[in-house]
């Protein structure tokens, strides 16, 4: 691969892992605890598989498709403990 999809690769993976760790040991254990986890680990997976097997496409649907979610998903967690809803 270029030395984009490389830098990209272990940026992603760098803040998938912080994210990780930040949620196990000092977020709030609340009713999606494990789901958002889950889906730290899941995420770092198929990183970790698809560039050491060299699956470089797939790795980056990946990330196309977990991060633009992440946004979503955390407005989505602020209106409903805000209670703002529409």
């Amino acid at each position: 691969p270029g030395i984009d999809v490389e830098v990209m690769y272990n940026l992603q993976m760098a803040w998938y892992l912080h994210q990780t760790y930040v949620h196990l040991l000092y977020d709030r254990r609340k009713k999606d605890f494990w789901v958002l986890l889950l889906h730290h680990f899941i995420t770092l997976a198929l990183l970790m598989l698809s560039l050491f097997v060299g699956y470089y496409r797939i790795g980056l649907l990946v990330l196309f498709a977990h991060d633009p979610c992440d946004i979503f998903l955390e407005m989505g967690k602020m209106t409903n403990y805000l209670h703002l809803y529409w």
